[in-house]
């Protein structure tokens, strides 16, 4: 009989960017647990939190309760890197995700010029306060990239509140293989681009078009869809609700995902997963190696000869289907062998 957990949805702002964070808790518990939606935390069960802590009074009230009902357990789920701020080699501190980017640094001014003037820092700074300050309440520490890992242990080993050390989650897919064929041998020769169109991936795109146009072809090649013109994932009483069915119906074969910008320096693996759950085939434009989900997605090099191969699979897809699909069998089993400690660290605190 599976076990009870509750994951927590109520500290989101909006639900529209958390669907496969989502998917990859209850995807890599699916054998052992049964996991419902909760709105608020459930005091003396078991409750999983992604990670969004930038409201001090949510703060507040997730630490009250551990206090007042010890035996609520806590998994956060952390989602962003926590990354150093340094100049000439010196660490004045840490955040989240500052890659010394000019929007990295124009915040890190503004959150110098508002401190102690009665005013929130930038939001992700926010972020951060927020998650280090919940850590003491914390039980099970899991994270969504691998890379998250390496400064989320060194930030952490000071609490002695955690079960387990911080161990990384992998997505598993459980959708019908055949099923997702079936889609697959339907769709039209072209990319999806979802998210939001940063001048880099608009740069990536327009190189892309002009690529495909060289090679001969004279259709339209891509369309982008904002996050808004999906639906975004669900919570109901007792259920949770994607809706992956619904939003890829119209999509093309390939999903491509260019990062945010040239400089960025790791995968997306949330979004190689969208693109797989919508029925679309990933397409980055870089392999990382920082993630085995990866392993799953093809490469555009921006060679008309890789724009060739691809116009052939208008005729004949066999051969790649064959490859995808054994790809995720493949990489199906190294996650599940990736989320044992995920599950050990569970097993240790219901002991």
């Amino acid at each position: 009989m599976s076990r009870e957990a509750y994951l927590l949805w109520g500290n989101h702002g909006s639900t529209a960017g958390i669907g496969e964070i989502a998917f990859t808790v209850i995807s890599s518990l699916s054998e052992q647990y049964s996991v419902r939606p909760t709105k608020t935390i459930r005091p003396g069960k078991l409750n999983i939190i992604i990670d969004e802590f930038s409201n001090p009074h949510f703060v507040t009230h997730f630490l009250k309760t551990k206090i007042e009902a010890p035996t609520t357990k806590y998994v956060i789920l952390a989602t962003e890197f926590i990354t150093p701020i340094s100049i000439f080699g010196l660490e004045l501190g840490r955040t989240f995700n500052f890659f010394g980017a000019a929007d990295d640094w124009r915040r890190l001014l503004r959150d110098g010029l508002v401190r102690g003037k009665n005013r929130l820092p930038s939001y992700l700074h926010q972020r951060y306060i927020g998650f280090m300050s919940a850590i003491p309440a914390c039980d099970v520490l899991v994270f969504v990239h691998p890379t998250i890992g390496d400064q989320l242990r060194d930030a952490t080993k000071a609490f002695p509140n955690l079960v387990s050390p911080p161990a990384v989650v992998y997505p598993e897919f459980f959708m019908p293989l055949a099923a997702l064929e079936d889609q697959l041998n339907t769709r039209p020769i072209g990319f999806s681009l979802t998210g939001t169109l940063t001048r880099y991936r608009k740069r990536t795109m327009n190189r892309l078009v002009k690529t495909f146009q060289r090679s001969g072809w004279n259709h339209p090649i891509w369309k982008h869809s904002g996050f808004d013109d999906s639906k975004p994932i669900e919570f109901a009483n007792q259920s949770i609700r994607f809706n992956y069915d619904n939003a890829g119906g119209e999509g093309y074969l390939f999903n491509i995902n260019p990062p945010q910008q040239s400089t960025w320096p790791f995968s997306s693996p949330m979004r190689i997963l969208r693109a797989a759950l919508l029925g679309q085939i990933p397409v980055v434009t870089k392999k990382f190696r920082d993630h085995a989900i990866e392993d799953i997605s093809l490469l555009w090099d921006h060679r008309v000869d890789t724009a060739l191969k691809m116009q052939f699979y208008a005729m004949d897809r066999r051969q790649l289907l064959a490859q995808y699909l054994g790809s995720i069998e493949q990489y199906n089993l190294l996650a599940r062998d990736k989320n044992r400690d995920f599950l050990n660290a569970l097993a240790r605190l219901e002991s």
